[in-house]
């Protein structure tokens, strides 16, 4: 005997128990269209598609799975004298369905209830028929009523007059309106410890409160977000330089300001809108301006336009392979940015990332570039008559020109988050993350404030 039994939702009907019961296959794709009743009318789609959905099938169809004969009426099936039923090719299951969470079912009046519905129609029927009689009673003895109705006129107007002329006897009440006061209780978070600016330097990197204000005022002319938010802006921002500075998990991060980590993560992800405030912080310098502030060891360089050095951030390491092959490198490696290029993975050279910056094409004719021994672009900068200084950056255990690019690389990298594994999740917003640490430490920002 087979062991099948119906797949259809709520019903228990087995070969082994029901022997009279026989069992149906799905249709297959594409053997025909019926009609169906849906939501919108008369619907034709596939016969397979059909019996799912009346089915309300919520897994995959299988070629094992059955429907038994209980879904179908008579006549969808073809009359013949065989034991066995052969459906037709329009059936489609329309007994037994199973009902949804969402379905309207019109339910049914107990016989009691139905008994008391139908008493309650007769009463009023009755009352109907009393009303009527009392009307014709009322026409039959229009005088008297009237007569009746009079009377009462006058003395309800009688009492209204000694009501006028006696006001101080019905004093009217009087009401007063009373407000208590309520002091909504306030969720304290790590912003509200922020006392002094040596407790904003260690928690967020930076210099004064003048800076975070100036930031505050910055964001509110670009940042259009009128939805209601757990905290404020201006805390947003501190949250954001906080896991700059300190590089915290967005679930210890969840701690301090007293909500969830998701929430902590779309508000950092919302203030990477501090990439477009702090971009003019960061350009590219004239040879004017930079002849003008040119430092004292840089005598024997005067050509110098610019100094170049890379830096590496790390990442956590992507499941993808072609994403690891990125990252992977063999080669590791205080004046103001002018210039911040888009991050490549580790396999990139220098002299790679020199190319695809475009950076040579801001130069000036005649201008210098100086490098150290990383940096083989000897024949790029031929191409665009650029002088290249290569000059021996320690000598006597002491460090030279380089010092001042060293200086800003030491800088930038006070935000912890550039110095530790960089979560995947935030790896497409690093030209972003990188370029607000940037700005933020130029020596230009930090003296204006």
């Amino acid at each position: 005997m087979s062991n099948e039994y119906c797949c259809v939702p709520d019903c228990k009907s087995h070969a082994k128990k029901s022997p009279d019961i026989s069992f149906h296959r799905f249709p297959r794709q594409e053997t025909g269209k019926v009609f169906i009743k849906t939501k919108l009318g008369q619907t034709r789609i596939d016969r397979r598609r059909a019996w799912e959905m009346l089915l309300k099938m919520g897994k995959r169809v299988s070629s094992r799975m059955v429907v038994c004969s209980l879904h179908f009426t008579e006549n969808d099936y073809f009359v013949q004298s065989t034991k066995r039923k052969w459906l037709k090719l329009t059936a489609v299951p329309s007994l037994n369905l199973p009902v949804g969470s969402h379905d309207s079912v019109v339910s049914t009046l107990p016989s009691s209830r139905s008994k008391r519905a139908a008493n309650r129609k007769l009463l009023r029927e009755q009352l109907n028929k009393n009303n009527l009689c009392r009307k014709h009673l009322s026409e039959d003895g229009q005088h008297e009523v009237q007569a009746t109705y009079n009377e009462e006129g006058e003395a309800a107007a009688d009492a209204l007059l000694l009501l006028i002329n006696n006001p101080s006897e019905h004093k009217p009440i009087t009401f007063k309106d009373f407000a208590v006061q309520v002091n909504t209780p306030t969720v304290l978070t790590v912003c509200n410890l922020i006392k002094t600016e040596g407790a904003l330097k260690s928690l967020t990197g930076l210099q004064n409160f003048e800076m975070v204000n100036f930031l505050l005022t910055s964001v509110n002319l670009v940042y259009k977000d009128q939805r209601v938010h757990r905290i404020s802006v201006k805390d947003r921002i501190v949250l954001t330089f906080i896991k700059l500075k300190c590089d915290l998990s967005f679930a210890t991060l969840a701690v301090l300001f007293q909500f969830s980590s998701v929430l902590c993560k779309t508000y950092f992800i919302d203030m990477i809108i501090l990439y477009q405030v702090l971009q003019p912080t960061v350009y590219f310098r004239s040879k004017d301006e930079i002849d003008t502030n040119m430092p004292l060891c840089f005598k024997e360089f005067k050509d110098t336009q610019v100094v170049l050095d890379c830096t590496e951030c790390f990442v956590q390491k992507p499941k993808c392979l072609c994403c690891r092959i990125r990252f992977y490198s063999n080669y590791k490696s205080t004046g103001l940015i002018s210039f911040v290029s888009k991050a490549l993975g580790g396999r990139a050279s220098d002299k790679c990332i020199f190319t695809q910056s475009q950076i040579i094409t801001k130069l000036e004719k005649d201008a210098a570039v100086m490098v150290d021994k990383g940096f083989l672009i000897d024949d790029i900068c031929a191409s665009y008559a650029i002088c290249l200084y290569r000059p021996p950056f320690l000598k006597a255990k002491k460090q030279l020109e380089k010092v001042h690019v060293e200086r800003a690389n030491q800088r930038i990298k006070i935000f912890k988050i550039l110095c530790n594994r960089l979560q995947w999740s935030l790896v497409e917003y690093i030209n972003e993350i990188f370029f607000i640490a940037c700005a933020i430490t130029s020596p230009i920002y930090l003296l204006r404030y």
